[in-house]
């Protein structure tokens, strides 16, 4: 986002991006104590799930709208951040109805790990796909549309899976 709003919009601030990415910020703080409560009240799958359609809109309206307005950008980021949220909020949750208390801390440091690879290999993939085609309009569309089929893959399979296909 940060280089959609330097390269596409022409702001050279980083004032200006900040305080364009600072709404989705407060967004994301305010729905982690809602996620956190909706867990409680209908499940952390539940939630996760709804995270991940968060994560799977916010790649939509990206690849469909990312480049008209500044205001689509917002949008995007609060989408996005919320859908983090709620996914990072419901997995350990799910993780302790799952795993033993012998197996609980291994599973939530693995749970980070594979947070960590996700975003270290998920920047190296979008940077590959900003530096693919010479349009800079297009190339913000294909990372977006990326970030939307990949939010596809865990909602097909939560269909499937053992913790959500149970219930």
């Amino acid at each position: 986002m940060l280089l959609q709003l330097a390269r596409v919009f022409k702001m050279e601030s980083a004032v200006l991006i900040g305080l364009t990415l600072f709404p989705g910020a407060i967004t994301a703080v305010v729905l982690s104590i809602v996620a956190g409560k909706m867990v409680d009240r209908i499940g952390a799958k539940w939630v996760a799930l709804g995270g991940t359609f968060l994560m799977a809109i916010a790649g939509l309206v990206g690849s469909l709208c990312g480049n008209l307005s500044i205001v689509f950008i917002i949008v995007i980021f609060s989408l996005s951040s919320s859908g983090f949220v709620c996914i990072t909020t419901s997995l350990p949750n799910i993780l302790t109805k799952i795993l033993s208390k012998d197996q609980l801390p291994t599973g939530i440091g693995t749970l980070q790990l594979f947070q960590y690879m996700g975003g270290g290999i998920g920047i190296a993939i979008s940077g590959n796909l900003l530096t693919y085609h010479h349009d800079s309009l297009l190339r913000f569309g294909l990372v977006f549309i990326f970030l939307f089929v990949l939010s596809l893959i865990p909602i097909i399979l939560s269909l499937y899976a053992s913790p959500f296909a149970a219930q």
